[in-house]
């Protein structure tokens, strides 16, 4: 939802939806302790800000989602590591989880890259 929404809507919806999303899932399904959403609400965030920042200095889309999800992700272990434990990172990153992450990593960054592209050849028509 976070993509669809860099995609296609202004930066201050993303930022909502960011801020939204773990604190819907937490109040309605009971998804992830409260400090374990708090650090996927501050990843999300920080997603949003560095694909934004990413992409003004490349103007290259799927390097900018690419990078920002894997460095997002990135910083969400390393808060679970200082906040919780190196067992839950452990726990949280086997490979087959990886393997899923790269894979989603590549079809998002893949999908923004082709919209990115539609969009700058239907503007230009």
């Amino acid at each position: 939802m976070l993509v669809v929404a860099i995609v296609f809507t202004s930066r201050s919806n993303t930022y909502i939806l960011a801020l939204a999303l773990p604190v819907f899932s937490f109040l309605l399904s009971g998804h992830s302790v409260l400090v374990k959403m708090l650090i996927i609400m501050a990843e999300l965030v920080f997603n949003v800000w560095l694909f934004i920042t990413l992409f003004h200095k490349t103007r290259k889309p799927f390097v900018s989602m690419f990078s920002a999800i894997i460095i997002s992700k990135i910083f969400c272990y390393l808060t679970y590591w200082i906040v919780f434990s190196w067992a839950l990172v452990v726990d949280e990153s086997q490979v087959v989880f990886l393997i899923a992450q790269l894979v989603v990593s590549l079809v998002l960054s893949v999908s923004v890259e082709g919209i990115s592209r539609k969009r700058s050849i239907s503007a230009t028509d």
